[in-house]
């Protein structure tokens, strides 16, 4: 954090704004250098409002059919393409701009940050989260296949792992919606990247699911999933008792631009 930030405040007349990755620097260190001082803001990839403005597109009028569908083609690029901000406006240099975000993010911000010692292993239950973003990740059937393959790995070690990735912002973990703490702990979480570039299958219905996921975070909403049986809600938030807010409709526009939906 730096003294100098640290004595501007102890002064009183300055109003101190302070910002970097979250390679450098945890929510915790920041709240242990600062106690009480501060007011965090987590800095997310752009939303579709702001992906609007950058394109330049007026948000009125929208009752206008041709308008419309200009709209939900600039949706349809937001989803498969992606929201990080250097991506959306440099988009000719998109592939290489996100292959590099995430050798930064799996190499300094998790292997060297959090000393992961296997490596090599890191990166294979990576690319097993990376194919299944959108779907389920349960560590108990992780833990099993590793062992079908000879791999011995603690059920620690593999939930550290995917600790790991949520805490360096990489991918967002949707627990199941329950009455219990202990019956919420034992499912399964849903599983998807803070931004939709990062999808390896390109699946429009999953991506689109991602895009909610990181709106409901961006508002700091506490939602998760439901499932009974064959049925599911794909996010339920959460809400204070008397609270009118309703949830997102997003199976709508994902049926508008061109994508499938489950019944």
């Amino acid at each position: 954090m730096g003294s100098l930030g640290e004595d501007l405040l102890d002064k009183g007349r300055y109003f101190v704004i302070l910002s970097g990755s979250s390679s450098r620097v945890r929510a915790s260190d920041v709240a242990t250098e600062l106690r009480g001082r501060y007011i965090d803001r987590l800095v997310l990839p752009f939303s579709f409002k702001e992906f609007l403005r950058v394109r330049g597109f007026e948000q009125e009028f929208l009752e206008v059919p041709e308008k419309r569908g200009k709209l939900l083609n600039y949706l349809r690029d937001y989803v498969l393409n992606g929201f990080l901000p250097e991506v959306v406006l440099r988009p000719e240099m998109a592939s290489d701009l996100v292959r590099t975000y995430r050798q930064t993010i799996i190499y300094r911000d998790i292997i060297e940050r959090y000393r992961v010692r296997d490596a090599a292993f890191f990166e294979t239950f990576l690319e097993i989260i990376e194919n299944n973003f959108g779907g389920y990740v349960s560590i108990t059937k992780l833990s099993n296949y590793f062992r079908s393959l000879g791999i011995s790995k603690s059920k620690r070690t593999l939930s550290n792992y995917l600790k790991y990735l949520e805490e360096s912002y990489y991918v967002i973990l949707v627990r199941r919606f329950g009455f219990s703490s202990r019956e919420v702990i034992k499912q399964p979480r849903k599983v998807y990247p803070i931004d939709t570039a990062y999808f390896r299958r390109r699946s429009i219905g999953p991506m689109m699911e991602g895009v909610v996921a990181v709106e409901l975070m961006r508002r700091g909403l506490n939602y998760s999933y439901l499932k009974v049986n064959d049925y599911e809600v794909d996010f339920i938030i959460n809400q204070e008792p008397g609270s009118t807010s309703k949830s997102p409709t997003h199976r709508q526009w994902t049926k508008s631009i061109g994508g499938s939906s489950r019944p």
